[in-house]
């Protein structure tokens, strides 16, 4: 990626897969049969790992400086951090509901799909609303050394389903995302 923004756009494009993964594996439900339990946990820990912590911060920086210098859009702005907190505890409650399902604890089926569903279609609402405003309106309008300052910040922080350690920890989330 040679810019932020092209990697935050491909970050929505990652997640989206691994958002098509949870809603078919929850769907399984609506059918009275049993989810892949293990693959929902690795997809909703790299949610949990990546989207909330890594990808939704780097968002914050490039939008905090948007903010500066194009304030019109500061609703829209402040609406986007209201929905990465939301998010990251919708986020964290399915992994941790999923998890427990996967240990064999007795966890009902409807609340893993009304959350599931309401997390699926919460982080698509959220994109959308990034993709259609906001990430042309910072690309119109960063320089570049607005955009370098980011970056620096976030250097080392990449995608973990590009990573060379995806083997070992997500070995069952990749495996569905290249079948």
């Amino acid at each position: 990626m040679n810019d932020l923004i092209d990697q935050i756009k491909y970050d929505h494009i990652s997640m989206s897969k691994v958002l098509n993964l949870i809603e078919r594996e929850i769907g399984m439900l609506a059918d009275d049969q049993d989810p892949d339990y293990f693959l929902l946990v690795d997809s909703m820990r790299y949610m949990v790992n990546y989207s909330d912590t890594v990808h939704h911060v780097k968002e914050d920086a490039i939008f905090e400086r948007l903010s500066e210098i194009a304030p019109e859009v500061d609703d829209v702005i402040q609406e986007i951090r209201q929905q990465h907190q939301s998010l990251a505890l919708l986020s964290t409650q399915l992994y941790d509901i999923v998890d427990n399902a996967s240990l064999g604890q007795i966890v009902s089926k409807e609340s893993i799909s009304r959350l599931g569903g309401e997390y699926v279609a919460s982080l698509r609402r959220h994109m959308s609303i990034e993709e259609g405003n906001l990430l042309r309106k910072a690309r119109e309008c960063l320089s570049a050394e607005d955009m370098s300052l980011v970056e620096q910040q976030y250097a080392d922080s990449r995608d973990p389903l590009l990573s060379n350690s995806l083997e070992k920890e997500y070995n069952k989330l990749y495996l569905a995302l290249v079948d």
